[in-house]
């Protein structure tokens, strides 16, 4: 009997409810009604500042949430695409609310941009702009090997020990190394005394200009080392001597020759005309001077080689020059905190004795004198 009595309370209590809201008793409204709520005045845009009552502030990107009275936005999520637009449409505006008269960037395009990925990595120097040496005039008169391995380190190592035609009476071996530290460049250039001493001399000559390209300054390696050739030959060192092993003639008819040993793969690539270029940087002069350099040869009756030297591989000539270019390097190095050094040619540079790669080495690349103290001889008694 209460249970009947509550079910009797609630009834009637929610016919009361229906007919309040205009319904009539028994029926289930098709949608919920919205609260009322009461409607204040929406929020000026303008608010004035506590410390400034007289200045306006305006938020340069206000937030697009709705104010008191407005009605909600339904959840929505912005894509790149919107973010484009919406920073295509938006405008700077300065503290008083006036329009600001820095400008954004704007697209042109009346459409947003659908690709925002990262471009690609431009190269500056394309494939198109790229020479090689024989188009642009610059061919080396002479031999270049494209020998490696094992075959090159043999016929570096053991240079002063190969065979020499009957038909040549002069020739001349050089190895170049270069050295760059803090855009301070130097070069290398050793060859033995006489070609039947393992005793090395050589020059070290600074790059004119900073740089800190090895690729230029091995070319500039090769290049002094065949203006030294020009003014070496007809002395005393170049001539063969009748000690010496000789072989059967080789393919050139010439009586004179010229050994050039360098380190670097790429630029004998250049050279040979199999490596294109930038023709706007400096490797193009010093191939100009490497191929004038070569013709010069070729019209003095020498016959010009260049070869590779492994580097780090135990050839002496190799090593002698790594450790002469160090140490010109240093002293270029040293020289540049007052000034940077006048340029001179290589043939103007001394020639002093390459060391010999030791326990001296780094000593004479760092510029000091070497150990003449006798260490103190210890004897162990039993």
């Amino acid at each position: 009997m209460l249970l009947r009595a509550a079910n009797v309370d609630v009834a009637a209590e929610a016919n009361a409810l229906a007919t309040t809201a205009g319904l009539q008793p028994g029926k289930i409204p098709s949608a919920a009604q919205k609260a009322h709520r009461p409607t204040l005045p929406a929020k000026h845009p303008r608010c004035k500042s506590r410390r400034y009552p007289d200045r306006h502030i305006v938020p340069t990107n206000p937030s697009p949430s709705p104010g008191l009275g407005e009605p909600g936005s339904a959840l929505s999520i912005s894509g790149p695409e919107q973010q484009a637009k919406t920073l295509i449409h938006q405008v700077a505006v300065e503290a008083d609310g006036k329009a600001s008269w820095r400008k954004r960037n704007r697209s042109l395009s009346p459409d947003p941009p659908t690709d925002l990925s990262w471009p690609a990595k431009r190269n500056h120097t394309s494939k198109a702009s790229k020479r090689f040496c024989w188009q642009l005039g610059h061919e080396f008169s002479g031999y270049v090997s494209d020998d490696r391995g094992p075959i090159a380190l043999n016929f570096a190592k053991n240079i002063l020990e190969h065979p020499v035609p009957e038909t040549v009476v002069e020739q001349l071996v050089y190895f170049s190394d270069a050295s760059h530290r803090a855009l301070c460049g130097a070069v290398g250039i050793v060859w033995p005394v006489h070609l039947t001493s393992s005793d090395w001399e050589g020059k070290g000559v600074y790059y004119p200009t900073s740089t800190d390209d090895s690729s230029i300054l091995e070319l500039f390696g090769i290049a002094c080392s065949l203006e030294i050739a020009i003014h070496d030959i007809g002395k005393e060192r170049a001539t063969v001597t009748k000690t010496l092993p000789h072989t059967t003639p080789k393919p050139h008819t010439m009586s004179k020759e010229v050994f050039v040993f360098t380190d670097d793969v790429e630029t004998l690539k250049r050279i040979r005309g199999d490596l294109a270029y930038d023709p706007t940087n400096d490797a193009t002069d010093l191939l100009e001077k490497i191929s004038q350099h070569s013709k010069a040869l070729h019209r003095l009756g020498v016959h010009v080689e260049l070869h590779l030297s492994p580097g780090h591989s135990g050839v002496p000539g190799n090593e002698a020059a790594h450790i002469l270019a160090k140490k010109s390097m240093y002293e270029l190095f040293a020289a540049t905190n007052s000034s940077w050094p006048t340029a001179k040619s290589a043939t103007s540079m001394p020639t002093q004795p390459a060391p010999v790669p030791g326990s001296t080495s780094r000593r004479f690349r760092l510029g000091l004198p070497p150990l003449t103290v006798p260490l103190p001889i210890i004897s162990w008694s039993m």
